[in-house]
């Protein structure tokens, strides 16, 4: 019987039979025999496939210097970056722990594979503390096995517009508005109708300080009418995340008295604020340099 029958006859050699062929293909027929291409085929399917990374995702960058073998194959974790970045849109990082954190900080430096153990090595070298590690020196950062050049600046950089963006909010509290009383809100408040001549209805939003965080313009009209959605009202005081509003509205024509319908607007705003445990601070009419606190005249 022919090698070629043997081969064919054996049921133990039948899986190697495509990889084989494919050997074949690209073989002088002067140099290679069936059986060689068998040998050769045996030794594709088992001895070499752990270093062929574009199949099993064992190299986890694209540059030499992060070119850490990775401890499991990446059709392990199939998916589970898309999940961590899915679960943070969700979430935000309050969900996440230290090392988790960092591994998925790591999925923008390295390419692919799994991060998570070199998250802990990061948290390791740093005796644990996420702050260390993010205000490292890019040589130290360096120093922890998987790390180079280009992880260690990523890391870096996040920990230097951490510290920048500190020091800008410090310079930023130093020149707050704090309204510490009616007097105060009611100069405040005439400062943003000055010259106004048709009414508005503005919005100031405060932190739990009473320091000013914004204001929004929720609301324009004619003389002596102004519509004000509440849900509009809501939406801004999610988005500033406030603790305390102040909302004010004009009067052109003169009188700061309040109308009936500006006392029920006050109470339909104060109960919805209420429901999402925001405080409504004052309601502020103006009027040139006039001014009417309902909180100062028991309105509230």
């Amino acid at each position: 019987m022919s090698s070629e029958q043997e081969f064919l006859n054996n049921r133990n050699l039948r899986p190697l039979l495509p990889a084989a062929c494919c050997l074949l293909t690209f073989t002088t027929p002067y140099t290679c025999n069936l059986k060689r291409a068998t040998r050769n085929a045996k030794r594709i399917t088992t001895d070499d496939r752990p270093t062929i990374p574009t199949a099993y995702g064992l190299i986890s960058h694209h540059t030499p210097e992060e070119g850490a073998i990775m401890s499991q194959p990446q059709y392990i974790h199939s998916g589970h970056r898309q999940r961590m970045r899915e679960e943070y849109i969700s979430s935000g990082a309050a969900s996440f722990n230290d090392i988790r954190i960092l591994e998925m900080l790591l999925f923008y430096a390295i390419k692919e594979g799994d991060t998570n153990p070199l998250a802990h090595r990061l948290l390791d070298h740093f005796d644990g503390s996420l702050y260390n590690v993010l205000t490292a020196d890019i040589p130290e950062l360096e120093k922890v096995p998987g790390i180079g050049p280009y992880t260690a600046v990523l890391i870096h950089m996040v920990g230097d517009i951490y510290k920048k963006a500190i020091v800008e909010k410090q310079e930023a509290d130093k020149n707050r508005v704090l309204v510490t009383g009616t007097s105060v809100a009611g100069k405040l408040v005439c400062s943003y109708f000055a010259y106004e001549t048709s009414e508005k209805f503005i919005v100031f939003f405060l932190d739990s300080n009473n320091a000013l965080l914004g204001t929004k313009v929720l609301g324009e009209g004619v003389v002596n009418s102004v519509n004000v959605d509440i849900r509009k009202v809501i939406e801004e005081c999610i988005h500033y995340n406030c603790s305390g509003v102040i909302i004010a509205h004009n009067h052109p024509d003169g009188n700061v008295r309040p109308s009936q319908e500006d006392i029920n607007l006050t109470n339909r705003i104060r109960s919805a604020l209420d429901n999402i445990g925001i405080y409504l601070l004052d309601h502020v009419i103006v009027s040139g340099d006039n001014y009417l606190s309902f909180a100062a005249e028991d309105y509230l």
